[in-house]
């Protein structure tokens, strides 16, 4: 039986919204995200529901195969075959179902982990694993390298047997060509962003500056993501750039927006026949005062009034004037 998402998806878990964040501030930047080192397309969060396998963040790259990355967040990782390892053992059973969906066929589809938490040894097996993997024309190639003498060898055996004992305990029979693909596209990031001290917050804050008209207001763009990431997480959202946006809009406005780029629309103009056959007529205006949060933000408000008798017009001017400054919501 399928769980909700709202079940799965942890919609308070902070360190999963921080990790959705990060890769939804890439629509808005236009940056590239590893490990396709490509733009993000689109994010989609705990898609359990959907057949995702590694359901926490879905990642689709702006490339011609829509290659995707598929994350399962854990806040700690051991990388170990250990019967009570659930998690990594989770991990690698999930990647190899992704491997092996028929969506898949082009073999460019990435899986793995992203956790806050994992020794610095077992991340650097993982790594040097599936780079010699990515750098091997064929698994005769790949698997020479068992059974060298050193330190390094005996690491690089030690992480292939323990993919080989999780996917053997589950029932999944497989080839060395299919483990060698399998490993091609394994991964596993590391993320600190849940401290101050954070360098992967800072840079993401400062490559959001630069697409605000407000760039001071960028720290509160961060902050907006990662409530996003985790109320999308319960109701299994997708976002690309545009409907990102619209959900951001109007709290925050983007440099380069499509709407900032409309020409405006100009009106004809009236030969004096046309304009004789006018009428203006007085209208007397009341000023409405609504109280708006924007944050840190400045508000400036501008109206465009058009008139044919400009002594009434500087009357009702004054009139909103004197009430504004009666109101009780102004400073």
């Amino acid at each position: 039986m399928v769980q909700s998402s709202e079940l799965t998806g942890g919609a308070g878990f902070d360190f999963e919204g921080h990790i959705a964040a990060y890769f939804l501030s890439a629509l808005l930047t236009g940056d590239v995200r590893p490990p396709l080192n490509l733009r993000v397309k689109s994010v989609a969060m705990q898609r359990a529901a959907f057949g995702a396998p590694l359901d926490d963040v879905i990642i689709t790259f702006e490339d011609s195969y829509q290659s995707t990355l598929h994350l399962q967040v854990k806040r700690a990782l051991i990388v170990s075959a250990s019967k009570t390892n659930k998690d990594f053992r989770e991990v690698v059973k999930n990647s190899w179902i992704t491997f092996k969906d028929p969506k898949n066929s082009h073999l460019r589809d990435h899986y793995g982990a992203a956790t806050g938490s994992i020794s610095s040894k077992s991340l650097r097996n993982v790594r040097t694993v599936c780079l010699t993997a990515r750098n091997s024309h064929d698994e005769k190639a790949f698997f020479s390298r068992n059974n060298k003498s050193g330190t390094a060898s005996k690491s690089f055996d030690e992480f292939i047997k323990i993919i080989r004992t999780i996917l053997s305990d589950n029932k999944i029979s497989f080839s060395d060509s299919e483990l060698h693909n399998f490993l091609k596209n394994f991964v596993a990031f590391d993320f600190d962003v849940l401290t101050p001290e954070s360098i992967t917050n800072t840079e993401t804050i400062n490559r959001l500056a630069k697409i605000l008209t407000a760039y001071h207001r960028a720290n509160g763009l961060w902050e907006s993501l990662k409530n996003i990431a985790r109320e999308g997480a319960g109701v299994a959202a997708t976002f690309d750039s545009e409907s990102l946006k619209r959900k951001l809009y109007p709290l925050f406005t983007f440099n380069n927006d499509k709407s900032d780029m409309t020409p405006p629309v100009i009106a004809p103009r009236l030969n004096q026949e046309q304009a004789n056959k006018c009428v203006a007529d007085t209208t007397i205006c009341d000023a409405i005062i609504s109280n708006i949060v924007l944050g840190n933000g400045l508000i400036h408000l501008t109206a465009i009034v058009v008139t044919d008798n400009y002594q009434t017009l500087s009357r009702e001017v004054k009139r909103w004037k004197n009430k504004l400054q009666r109101s009780s919501l102004l400073m």
